[in-house]
């Protein structure tokens, strides 16, 4: 039996924003210590499709479509605008940064899903949501605790973090350990150069 990489296809952040959201975090995390898992700002990446456990050769194959994909896809700009909570403020779970929607970004979503999909992958089957994850609640998290957090977040749920270009899409492996998942790059896909 071919050994499974569990894996995802990603938009990585710009270093300038990373730094930005490693900074948010840590104000939080000074103010609100317990009951919130931070995602690490080095870990911090769009999902674009969750693959899940694949071989090898699913790999090699997905490897080929973001070959291709790249090659036809020009860099673009995004915005990362305003702080939500799914599924919801009053039942946070996962407390994320969002992102304006580009045409750029949907098609290259529809893109991935569809291609992927020919070589066995389920789709997302739901409408995209472009997000950033910055820290997802505990399970034992004190309630009055989170309530205080997310109506603290509330009054700047409309900030603009800054603007930068995606100029590459990739393949990373998630290994799970203890203190959160490591990510680690198996393929990197540059845009074409316009």
């Amino acid at each position: 039996m071919e050994d499974k990489i569990r894996s995802f296809i990603a938009l990585e952040l710009s270093l300038e924003i990373r730094k930005l959201l490693k900074d948010l975090a840590l104000k939080y995390q000074t103010t609100y210590p317990n009951g919130l898992r931070w995602v690490r700002s080095e870990c911090i990446h769009m999902t674009i499709k969750f693959l899940g456990d694949a071989t090898i050769t699913q790999l090699e194959y997905v490897a080929q479509i973001l070959e291709r994909i790249s090659q036809n896809t020009s860099p673009f700009r995004i915005e990362i605008s305003g702080i939500g909570s799914f599924p919801s403020w009053t039942r946070p779970r996962t407390i994320w940064i969002g992102v304006k929607p580009v045409t750029e970004l949907a098609a290259l979503y529809l893109q991935v899903d569809e291609e992927t999909v020919k070589i066995g992958f389920p789709s997302e089957g739901k409408r995209f949501s472009p997000h950033f994850t910055l820290c997802r609640v505990s399970n034992d998290a004190d309630p009055l605790i989170i309530s205080s957090f997310t109506n603290e977040l509330q009054t700047i749920r409309s900030r603009l973090f800054g603007a930068m270009i995606i100029k590459r899409i990739v393949l990373l492996k998630s290994h799970l350990q203890r203190g959160g998942s490591v990510y680690t790059p198996i393929s990197v896909y540059p845009f074409r150069e316009q």
